[in-house]
């Protein structure tokens, strides 16, 4: 008798599981979409800074 709840908390978790990975995918393209100048920048510094603190 217990069993006949499973299917419903299964389909529920299946939906929540898609939905969180959905956000998930939203938020980290989201990120990578910010971080890209961030990048950008600490590529182009990052070579600089050895010229930066030897002179």
């Amino acid at each position: 008798m217990g069993n006949a709840a499973r299917p419903d908390s299964a389909r529920l978790v299946a939906w929540g599981s898609a939905i969180v990975l959905a956000l998930a995918d939203i938020a980290t393209s989201i990120a990578t979409a910010s971080l890209w100048p961030l990048a950008a920048f600490a590529g182009l510094a990052i070579p600089l800074m050895p010229f930066r603190t030897r002179s």
